[in-house]
């Protein structure tokens, strides 16, 4: 006797494909719009980068020129940033973010480094010492800017002679961009202008009169071309909206033993107008005004190249992909001795 009846098999059927429509209709792909001119996260402050958003907020951005930031902590990276396209924000990056321009200008502005103190240890791998934390964050923010910028604008500490420390990280972090593949290089000192890859621009408060030394010195420190010096003083603070009324102060100067007019600038002009300009010398020339600075660095940095034009959110994503997966920034970041590093890149 032959046993019961058996169904046939039911045809699997197979899902549809994502985005696909109930009928099987593949809908056209959707085409992204450039984006506005404003302020795009891209790395948090504990060291994720945010990939999908890079992707849908700045996946239709056809870059050719792009500008990187690079300082200490209180140096005014944020606000040259956000002023070089022309932006009001001043806020200090806790992560690292994309300023973009009109025209595809795109100025990237990141957290402060040589600051070790307040590093979030997640920028670092799982497998590696907690110590070497703000060491392997500095690595990664100079040479993400390496790799994805030209110029790098490097805010140096105010002073005579090279931020020799600042140096030494961008020298360290130059060595490693060699090594990344499917990057151009940072220029070497010398190299001529058809060649690609990272310049550096300095930008100090007060870089003396000789431009050209500095420039130099600070090649001969980093092992990259620098493009140019600039100037850029200290922002002006606004007037306090508290502050106490001018006929209030005088009032109270009345009843004070200060001097109630500036005796002191009035004896200058005094004697201006009698002894000789001949034994008195040249007046001091009027401060560089922070706006004025900040203009011509953007007509500098900011003009329009004959470049070829970079799907910039795609390379940031591989290059920060690169970056994550180096072994070779591990070894630098957890080598015994000073930091940043005397010597070169180890083999």
């Amino acid at each position: 006797m032959d046993g019961p009846p058996t169904k046939p098999p039911r045809r699997q059927r197979r899902p549809p494909a994502r985005g696909a429509k109930a009928g099987g209709v593949r809908p056209a792909p959707r085409l992204l719009a450039p984006p506005q001119p404003g302020r795009y996260p891209i790395v948090t402050e504990a060291g994720r980068l945010l990939g999908d958003a890079v992707r849908e907020a700045l996946g239709a951005l056809q870059s050719r020129v792009s500008v990187g930031v690079l300082g200490r902590a209180a140096a005014g990276k944020s606000l040259l940033a956000a002023q070089l396209v022309g932006q009001a924000e001043q806020r200090g990056a806790a992560g690292i973010a994309a300023w973009v321009g009109g025209g595809g200008a795109v100025v990237v502005d990141s957290p402060p480094v040589l600051a070790t103190a307040g590093c979030d240890v997640r920028w670092a791998p799982r497998h590696a010492p907690r110590r070497a934390a703000g060491r392997i964050r500095d690595l990664q923010i100079a040479l993400l800017l390496l790799l994805i910028c030209d110029p790098l604008v490097v805010l140096v500490a105010p002073g005579p002679g090279v931020d020799a420390e600042l140096a030494r990280l961008v020298a360290a972090a130059a060595a490693l961009a060699r090594g990344v593949p499917g990057f151009a290089p940072p220029r070497a000192p010398g190299s001529g202008p058809a060649a690609r890859g990272c310049r550096l621009h300095i930008v100090a408060r007060s870089p003396g009169p000789d431009r050209a030394a500095l420039a130099r010195a600070y090649e001969a420190a980093t092992n990259v071309a620098v493009a140019g010096v600039s100037a850029v003083p200290r922002r002006a603070e606004p007037p306090d909206a508290g502050a106490r009324p001018p006929f209030l102060a005088i009032a109270a100067a009345w009843d004070s033993d200060r001097p109630l007019y500036p005796l002191r600038a009035l004896k200058a002009a005094a004697a201006r107008a009698v002894v000789p300009a001949a034994v008195l010398g040249p007046a001091r020339p009027p401060a560089p005004d922070f706006d004025q600075c900040v203009h011509a660095l953007r007509a500098e940095l900011l003009a329009p190249r004959p470049a070829p034009r970079v799907d910039w959110a795609a390379a940031c994503v591989r290059a920060w992909d690169s970056i994550r997966r180096s072994d070779q920034l591990l070894r630098v970041a957890c080598a015994p001795g000073p930091w940043p590093p005397e010597a070169t890149v180890p083999g």
